[in-house]
């Protein structure tokens, strides 16, 4: 706190911690959304210490801790979405983001106040997209054609009358 502090050199250590808003640049993630499209997704968290004390004592380094749960949660989150959810409604996958992240970093005494996916880019169609789309048509074509091979005349029959 403020005032006059004694530090024993052989026993203490003296830590600055800034309690003011610090911003974190969240590297750009390659991530797979819901429905197999890549893309790559950049984002900034804003957070700030709320108990200095904890800040040191429960993680070794806040800061890199923070970034790392940013950079995984961002992951997580976001592949769990269809890429038109992720275009349109990004401002309800901030809050998410944001709660999700200051929940866990709430017994680190850290505090994060808002969360921003700024850009969102499509990948180029890789050989894995397009094998994925294909089997995935190729799926949706032969349980069509087992539909259509089991309905046969006397099965459709019955039923219009």
């Amino acid at each position: 706190g403020p005032g006059l502090i004694f530090v024993f050199r052989p026993i203490d250590s003296l830590v600055t911690v800034s309690l003011r808003t610090s911003v974190h640049d969240v590297p750009p993630q390659d991530i797979i959304t819901r429905d197999n499209v890549s893309v790559k997704v950049n984002a900034v968290v804003y957070y700030r210490v709320i108990d200095p004390r904890r800040a040191i004592v429960e993680v070794e380094n806040y800061t890199y801790a923070t970034s790392q749960l940013a950079q995984t949660t961002l992951r997580s989150v976001l592949g769990e979405v269809e890429l038109d959810v992720l275009l349109s409604q990004r401002e309800k996958l901030n809050i998410r983001l944001q709660s999700i992240l200051d929940q866990h970093t709430s017994p680190w005494g850290i505090k994060v106040t808002m969360v921003e996916v700024s850009s969102t880019s499509l990948e180029s169609f890789s050989m894995w997209s397009t094998v994925t789309m294909c089997s995935s048509l190729n799926t949706v074509r032969i349980g069509i054609s087992r539909l259509i091979t089991s309905a046969t005349p006397e099965k459709i029959a019955p039923a219009t009358k």
